[in-house]
Protein backbone atom coordinates (compact mmCIF):
# COMPACT_ATOMS: atom_id res chain seq x y z
CA UNK A 1 0.00 0.00 0.00
CA UNK A 2 1.26 3.58 -0.80
CA UNK A 3 1.12 6.23 1.72
CA UNK A 4 -0.16 9.52 -0.09
CA UNK A 5 0.28 12.87 1.97
CA UNK A 6 -1.52 15.47 0.09
CA UNK A 7 -1.42 19.15 0.97
CA UNK A 8 -3.75 21.47 -0.17
CA UNK A 9 -6.30 24.06 1.38
CA UNK A 10 -8.54 23.38 -1.35
CA UNK A 11 -11.36 21.08 -0.12
CA UNK A 12 -13.05 20.30 -3.66
CA UNK A 13 -10.07 19.56 -5.22
CA UNK A 14 -9.64 17.10 -1.90
CA UNK A 15 -12.95 15.40 -2.75
CA UNK A 16 -11.96 14.80 -6.20
CA UNK A 17 -8.69 13.46 -5.86
CA UNK A 18 -10.34 11.49 -2.82
CA UNK A 19 -13.15 9.81 -5.44
CA UNK A 20 -10.86 9.56 -8.68
CA UNK A 21 -8.39 7.17 -6.08
CA UNK A 22 -11.23 5.58 -4.82
CA UNK A 23 -12.14 4.85 -8.41
CA UNK A 24 -8.84 3.84 -9.78
CA UNK A 25 -8.87 0.55 -7.29
CA UNK A 26 -5.42 1.67 -6.28
CA UNK A 27 -4.07 0.63 -3.29
CA UNK A 28 -3.42 3.81 -1.63
CA UNK A 29 -3.54 5.12 1.95
CA UNK A 30 -4.35 9.11 1.45
CA UNK A 31 -3.58 11.65 4.58
CA UNK A 32 -4.99 14.89 3.32
CA UNK A 33 -3.82 18.41 5.17
CA UNK A 34 -5.23 21.57 4.04
CA UNK A 35 -3.15 23.43 6.79
CA UNK A 36 0.50 23.54 6.19
CA UNK A 37 1.37 24.40 9.36
CA UNK A 38 -0.08 21.21 10.64
CA UNK A 39 1.80 19.22 8.13
CA UNK A 40 5.25 20.21 9.83
CA UNK A 41 3.50 19.09 13.51
CA UNK A 42 2.12 15.66 11.86
CA UNK A 43 5.88 14.95 10.51
CA UNK A 44 7.76 15.36 13.79
CA UNK A 45 5.16 12.38 15.64
CA UNK A 46 5.19 9.14 16.16
CA UNK A 47 2.16 8.58 13.67
CA UNK A 48 4.88 9.41 10.74
CA UNK A 49 6.63 6.90 12.33
CA UNK A 50 3.85 4.46 12.05
CA UNK A 51 2.47 5.12 8.83
CA UNK A 52 5.54 6.15 6.56
CA UNK A 53 4.35 8.80 3.79
CA UNK A 54 5.43 7.49 0.59
CA UNK A 55 4.84 10.05 -1.73
CA UNK A 56 3.79 13.68 -1.74
CA UNK A 57 1.62 15.90 -3.67
CA UNK A 58 1.86 19.43 -2.17
CA UNK A 59 -0.24 22.86 -3.55
CA UNK A 60 1.65 25.73 -3.51
CA UNK A 61 -1.05 28.55 -3.54
CA UNK A 62 -2.33 28.44 0.34
CA UNK A 63 -3.46 31.08 2.32
CA UNK A 64 -1.77 30.46 5.55
CA UNK A 65 1.89 29.08 4.12
CA UNK A 66 2.53 28.74 0.69
CA UNK A 67 4.06 25.02 -1.16
CA UNK A 68 7.37 26.86 -1.12
CA UNK A 69 7.46 28.33 2.61
CA UNK A 70 6.80 24.54 4.09
CA UNK A 71 9.55 23.16 1.86
CA UNK A 72 12.20 26.03 3.20
CA UNK A 73 10.53 25.43 6.84
CA UNK A 74 10.75 21.63 6.43
CA UNK A 75 14.69 22.02 5.21
CA UNK A 76 15.16 24.57 8.10
CA UNK A 77 13.92 22.15 10.93
CA UNK A 78 16.49 19.25 9.38
CA UNK A 79 13.19 17.21 8.51
CA UNK A 80 15.81 14.82 6.28
CA UNK A 81 12.32 13.08 4.87
CA UNK A 82 12.85 15.58 1.72
CA UNK A 83 16.00 13.63 1.18
CA UNK A 84 14.15 10.15 0.24
CA UNK A 85 10.41 10.86 -0.15
CA UNK A 86 9.19 12.17 -3.82
CA UNK A 87 7.37 15.63 -4.07
CA UNK A 88 5.40 16.49 -6.73
CA UNK A 89 4.54 20.13 -7.10
CA UNK A 90 0.48 19.65 -7.10
CA UNK A 91 -1.46 23.02 -8.42
CA UNK A 92 -3.67 24.53 -10.83
CA UNK A 93 -1.16 27.08 -11.50
CA UNK A 94 -0.04 26.97 -15.56
CA UNK A 95 2.17 30.24 -14.95
CA UNK A 96 5.41 28.98 -16.14
CA UNK A 97 7.22 31.08 -13.04
CA UNK A 98 6.03 28.14 -10.93
CA UNK A 99 7.37 25.43 -12.78
CA UNK A 100 10.67 27.53 -13.25
CA UNK A 101 10.94 27.97 -9.14
CA UNK A 102 9.96 24.03 -8.93
CA UNK A 103 13.54 23.43 -10.75
CA UNK A 104 15.15 25.17 -7.80
CA UNK A 105 14.17 22.41 -5.44
CA UNK A 106 16.02 19.38 -5.85
CA UNK A 107 13.63 17.59 -3.59
CA UNK A 108 10.70 18.09 -5.95
CA UNK A 109 10.12 15.46 -8.74
CA UNK A 110 7.64 16.86 -10.83
CA UNK A 111 5.12 19.50 -11.24
CA UNK A 112 1.44 17.87 -11.50
CA UNK A 113 -1.72 19.80 -13.24
CA UNK A 114 -5.26 19.97 -10.92
CA UNK A 115 -6.58 17.47 -11.78
CA UNK A 116 -4.56 14.41 -11.84
CA UNK A 117 -5.82 11.15 -14.37
CA UNK A 118 -5.88 7.76 -12.76
CA UNK A 119 -2.80 6.98 -15.62
CA UNK A 120 -0.15 9.63 -14.19
CA UNK A 121 -1.35 8.64 -10.46
CA UNK A 122 -1.05 4.85 -11.07
CA UNK A 123 2.65 5.77 -12.89
CA UNK A 124 3.70 7.59 -9.87
CA UNK A 125 2.44 4.68 -7.75
CA UNK A 126 4.17 2.32 -9.26
CA UNK A 127 7.51 4.44 -9.94
CA UNK A 128 7.77 4.97 -6.09
CA UNK A 129 6.75 1.25 -5.31
CA UNK A 130 9.87 0.28 -7.74
CA UNK A 131 12.40 2.56 -5.64
CA UNK A 132 11.01 1.57 -2.15
CA UNK A 133 13.42 -1.23 -1.46
CA UNK A 134 16.14 1.52 -2.11
CA UNK A 135 14.57 3.43 1.02
CA UNK A 136 14.61 1.20 3.89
Amino acid sequence: MTHLLVVDDNEINNFLLKHMIKKSGLDIFVTFYTNPESVISYLKTSLFESHPIDLIFLDINMPVMSGWELLDELKRTGMKLLNYIPVYIFSSSVHQKDQEIAKNYPEVCGFLLKPVCIEILQELVEKTAAIKPELS
